[in-house]
């Protein structure tokens, strides 16, 4: 018998925790900037990346009741390159399985701009 009562979060809501981390990934990047001598040089593609996907995601009408400024979403600490390719890696992924979710193309959309820009920031990590 398969078990079917393990919940998934309902996709407003995992639009607003997508959200949340993306501010917070662009957080981290601008920490990681700040501590760079020639921060623009060595993040500023990065960072831009990370806020384009951050404002794409921020067009979706199912978020239009979701803070700006997420609480909760200070950057994460001991991050290196690695880690970082590997959390855009699976916000990527989440974003396209999330377009796959949302019932509203407008909100569809926004995820996979949000996807595109975070694929890209991931492939400027390689």
């Amino acid at each position: 018998m398969i078990d079917n009562t393990t919940s998934k979060p309902e996709p407003t809501q995992a639009l607003a925790d997508t959200y949340r981390r993306l501010v917070q990934l662009e957080r981290t990047i601008g920490a990681l900037a700040d501590a760079t001598e020639d921060a623009f040089i060595s993040w500023g593609f990065q960072q831009a990346d990370a806020a384009d996907a951050r404002d794409a995601l921020r067009t979706a009408p199912s978020l239009a009741d979701t803070a700006p400024l997420p609480p909760n979403t200070e950057p994460l600490p001991d991050t290196t390159v690695d880690s970082l390719t590997a959390l855009t890696a699976g916000l990527r992924r989440e974003l396209i399985t999330l377009s796959e979710q949302v019932s509203d193309p407008l909100d569809q959309h926004a995820c996979l701009t949000a996807a595109l820009f975070v694929g890209h920031l991931n492939e400027s990590l390689r």
